[in-house]
């Protein structure tokens, strides 16, 4: 079996850093919008809770992270 020029491009080909499998930017970009957010929580707590919660990013003491995070926003 002989292997042509762009085999041995794809064999060599590398994936940028900031677009590494595991990063989940997309799935990020889509849990951080309004809309899906909206969604989630009226499944979750109940239409009534619509347009009442945020995301935002969470880190705890021991450094460890989450990919997002859904707080209620508070209105005074």
């Amino acid at each position: 079996m002989s292997y042509s020029e762009t085999d041995y491009d794809l064999l060599s080909f590398t994936i940028p850093p900031k677009h590494k499998p595991g990063t989940d930017l997309m799935s990020k970009a889509i849990l951080e919008d309004k809309r899906v957010i909206n969604l989630i929580v009226s499944r979750v707590i109940g239409d009534h809770a619509k347009d009442q919660y945020m995301s935002r990013s969470g880190e705890w003491v021991d450094g460890l992270r989450v990919d997002i995070l859904y707080t209620p926003i508070m209105s005074l």
